[in-house]
């Protein structure tokens, strides 16, 4: 589990922990997949506010997200 600190669509900093799963080709035997990412907690002040979040934010969280892992390359 990785954990970043991100900005809601209102300007709130929150903790945000996920699972990131990274793209692979496909082969013969396998498949392949894009990269996913799974979040699993919002915290703000101590609270898991993730139920609260909406698809929006849950999209805004993402592409954060891809963003900074696409800063790693």
């Amino acid at each position: 589990m990785s954990k970043l600190t991100l900005t809601t669509l209102n300007g709130t900093d929150v903790e945000v922990h996920f699972d990131y799963s990274p793209s692979y080709p496909a082969t013969l035997k396998e498949p392949g997949c894009d990269e996913e990412v799974e979040i699993t907690e919002v915290i703000y002040k101590g609270l898991d506010v993730w139920p609260l979040m909406d698809e929006k934010e849950t999209e805004n969280f993402e592409r954060q997200i891809f963003e900074y892992r696409g800063d790693d390359d």
